[in-house]
């Protein structure tokens, strides 16, 4: 069971992942909301992300451009996230 509800994890991960690229790619604003609503869907259980949802959902209707609206979830979402994994990874070289 815990491992379906990885692989569907991961599939609407995929998926965010593609309408970001599409969003930056073509600077598409429509695409880019949907990545910050889909990211702030998926974290908003992680309260090391509360922050970050908080700023996002702040400027989801201020920023024009896709390309910008998905640096800003990057930079404010994802920057917890990436320095947990880092902590994480530098912990098992040790």
């Amino acid at each position: 069971m815990r491992e379906t509800i990885g692989l569907i994890r991961l599939r609407r991960i995929s998926h965010i992942q593609a309408v970001a690229a599409a969003a930056v790619a073509n600077d598409y604003r429509g695409h880019a909301r949907q990545t910050c609503s889909a990211l702030i869907s998926l974290y908003h259980s992680r309260p090391e992300t509360a922050r970050g949802r908080s700023a996002v959902t702040a400027h989801l209707m201020e920023i024009i451009d896709g390309r910008d609206l998905v640096g800003l979830a990057e930079t404010e979402l994802m920057a917890s996230l990436d320095d947990e994994a880092r902590r994480m990874v530098l912990v098992d070289k040790i």
